[in-house]
Order: C-alpha cells, then sequence, then structure tokens
C-alpha cells in the first residue's frame, strides 16, 4: 500500500503565519514525524515534500497519481480573519463517497489533536489537490493558527509529535480497513 502525506505550503508560500509562527513548518515537521513511525514498514508513506522547498499543487496530484497511492491526505493549518476560531476539521471532495470514508475514519484521530472543538467533517470543491487526485483524498486542518492558544500549542514538539502519532494511528486503522 502507498499513501501520498501531503505537508502543505513550502518554501516562500508560507501558508498562514501568525506570531512568527508558519504553516508550512508545523505541517512539514508532523509530516515527518508520522513518516519515521512507518520506515522498514509494508506500507510506503511518500511525502510531497521532505524539506522547506514549494512543490505547487499541480505537481503534487501528479506525485500522487503517478505513485498509484492508494489514499491521499494532506495537512494545513487554517486561519480565520476575526481570530475567532478554534479546532479541527477534515475536508473531502464534493461527492466522493470513498473520500467521505476516510474523513471518518481519521475523524475519531482527528477529534484528539488539541483539547479543542472538532469543526466536522466538511465536502468541498474548492481544494486543488482534492479535485486532482484519483485516490480517495482528504484535507485535515490542523487547527486555527492565529489563534493564540492554539499557536501555543504547535509550537511544542510534543505536541507535535501526539499530533503525528494520532495520524500514524489513523493510518495504521486504514491498512487494516482498506476502506
Amino acid at each position: 500500500m502507498r499513501i501520498m502525506l501531503d505537508p502543505g505550503h513550502g518554501g516562500k508560500k508560507t501558508g498562514a503565519s501568525y506570531y512568527g509562527l508558519h504553516e508550512k513548518d508545523v505541517v512539514l515537521d508532523i509530516a515527518l514525524k508520522v513518516h519515521d513511525r512507518f520506515i522498514n514498514n509494508s506500507v510506503w508513506i511518500v511525502l510531497t515534500r521532505m524539506s522547506d522547498v514549494n512543490v505547487s499543487l499541480k505537481n503534487r496530484c501528479i506525485m500522487a497519481n503517478a505513485l498509484t497511492a492508494s489514499y491521499f491526505i494532506s495537512l494545513h493549518c487554517n486561519a480565520c480573519r476575526k481570530h475567532t476560531a478554534r479546532g479541527a476539521e477534515i475536508f473531502y471532495y464534493k461527492g466522493s463517497k470513498r473520500g467521505r470514508k476516510l474523513a471518518e475514519l481519521f475523524e475519531p484521530y482527528v477529534r484528539r489533536f488539541l483539547d479543542q472543538p472538532f469543526r466536522g467533517i466538511k465536502e468541498s470543491d474548492r481544494f486543488y489537490v482534492l479535485k486532482y487526485t484519483e485516490m480517495p483524498a482528504i484535507l485535515i486542518e490542523i487547527g486555527f493558527i492565529d489563534d493564540k492558544m492554539t499557536n501555543e500549542l504547535l509550537r511544542k514538539v510534543e505536541i507535535r509529535q501526539h499530533i503525528a502519532d494520532l495520524i500514524a494511528d489513523g493510518l495504521n486503522e486504514l491498512i487494516r480497513k482498506k476502506i
């Protein structure tokens, strides 16, 4: 089984940045920690980037499709103009039944990322990587980086490790169930 794990943004494209913390750095660190859990395993976890480089959205999809990945999981941090939102959420491509099942499988793990409300599983057609990947795909918004409390939590190595461990646990369940 091959799983494409996509730490969003990279290089000059920082993603959401607040209080000196950049989305690109948070999600890359978490993705690398997940990847490390699967080294010497029968499952092949491939990252769209392993360092601070920009990979276009189109190339992320091309990579996943060329790999014939079984699943695609994109990691991001959210932000809100009013700086009032908190919590994690999961998106899947509009109308994708297998995408919905993938999101549902990960929901109990995502709910435990941070001690914050879970904002739900949401259908969307606005995310390029969900639209143009050929396998079931989800985009996980880990939390709102512009929320001061979330930002402080995401700075902590042990919190990032906790999130990575939960994603890895979700991947292990996915491997067992093969939705």
